[in-house]
């Protein structure tokens, strides 16, 4: 600790000393140095540089593959309607409220599908699911009761957002 002081007391005497004898020397005035002149350049007015939306959707089709970009999907038609899930270990996520483009639209958009193809779905993670015909065209899919897992029989399907 004592070493440590000594450095901390000598380097606050140097500091001292240093500005004792600059302030006491009287050297020769130093002559100020030529300044150039600066002159501005025209500012000119230049465009925004654009920026292009990135592709948040890529679809393939049997003959071509299309991106979309977010901008691109809003365009398109909106549908509305409740959805939730039954998981493969059967838990239930209950429905709520989802707006987006159809997929049927999607497929349409790519070219449309018949009773031969599916229309498969993969998300950023891998994730995939394949969509039938019947489904994306006349919303054919299995519905559960929220509250008990069960699947619903077809009269209650029509029905099934009263059983929330």
């Amino acid at each position: 600790m004592k070493l440590y002081l000594r450095l901390i007391l000598s380097g606050a005497l140097l500091i001292a000393l240093a500005f004792t004898f600059a302030a006491c020397s009287g050297g020769a005035e130093v002559e100020p140095s030529p300044v150039a002149e600066v002159t501005e350049a025209p500012v000119v007015a230049t465009e925004a540089p654009t920026e292009v939306a990135a592709p948040i959707l890529e679809i393939v089709g049997l003959d071509e593959t299309k991106f979309l970009t977010m901008d691109d999907l809003k365009a398109m038609p909106a549908t509305e309607g409740y959805a939730g899930l039954k998981s493969s270990t059967g838990k239930i996520t209950p429905p709520v409220m989802f707006k987006g483009v159809a997929l049927k639209d999607l497929a349409e958009f790519i070219g449309g599908m018949d009773e031969t193809t599916g229309f498969n779905v993969v998300a950023e993670d891998g994730y995939s699911i394949t969509y039938s015909f019947d489904q994306l065209q006349n919303g054919s899919f299995i519905a559960y009761d929220p509250a008990t897992g069960e699947e619903l029989k077809k009269s209650c399907r029509a029905h099934r957002h009263t059983r929330l």
